[in-house]
């Protein structure tokens, strides 16, 4: 069993990961003069909003982190009562 600090270093490493891919992808088909391009699934991707959505997963896990953790730990279930998933 992992524990709470090597998850949450994990998912930060995710993010920082996933944002870099994007950023990384989007640039590498402006720059060969190309504006779109498929992803794993077959989707078609605007190059620039890959751009701005890796950059802001890259903000948001270096510079807003704790304020993001935050927000999540709020979200979940102060009681059993609000826990759906045991109906």
């Amino acid at each position: 069993m992992v524990n709470k600090k090597k998850q949450e270093r994990l998912v930060r490493f995710t993010f920082v990961f996933v944002g870099l891919i994007l950023v990384l992808f989007g640039a590498a088909k402006l720059l060969k003069g190309e504006t779109n391009y498929s992803n794993y699934w077959g989707e078609l991707v605007f190059a620039p909003v890959a751009i701005l959505v890796g950059i802001l997963a890259l903000y948001i896990s270096l510079f807003r982190w704790k304020r993001a953790k935050k927000n999540i730990e709020k979200s979940k279930p102060v009681s059993p009562m609000d826990d759906f998933r045991k109906w």
